[in-house]
């Protein structure tokens, strides 16, 4: 199984284009190494709210992680569905699923 790029990734723009980089690109020839994404403009206007998005996900998975594992330890109460919703999530982004 392979890995995501490490985060924290970053979002920059350059001439009003949003690119995702990781937290250390590397620059080598004057060519930035390390792209993550650049979002395309789905429908009106979405190219940056899809930077935004991608650039969160190492964080955002991060995060589910540890709701999951917290609910584990401490009970799910009335939200295991929502609770195995985000396993099947989580399972989907480290390719386990």
């Amino acid at each position: 199984m392979n890995t995501h790029t490490p985060g924290p990734w970053q979002l920059h723009a350059e001439e009003g284009v949003p690119f995702v980089f990781s937290s250390t690109p590397r620059i080598d020839n004057e060519h930035r190494s390390d792209l993550i994404a650049l979002p395309y403009s789905c429908a009106g206007g979405t190219q940056g709210a899809n930077a935004r998005l991608i650039a969160c996900a190492p964080c955002l998975l991060d995060a589910l992680e540890a709701i999951t594992r917290a609910a584990e330890v401490h009970g799910y109460g009335a939200f295991r569905a929502q609770f195995n919703a985000a396993r099947s999530v989580i399972a989907r982004a480290r390719g386990t699923s």
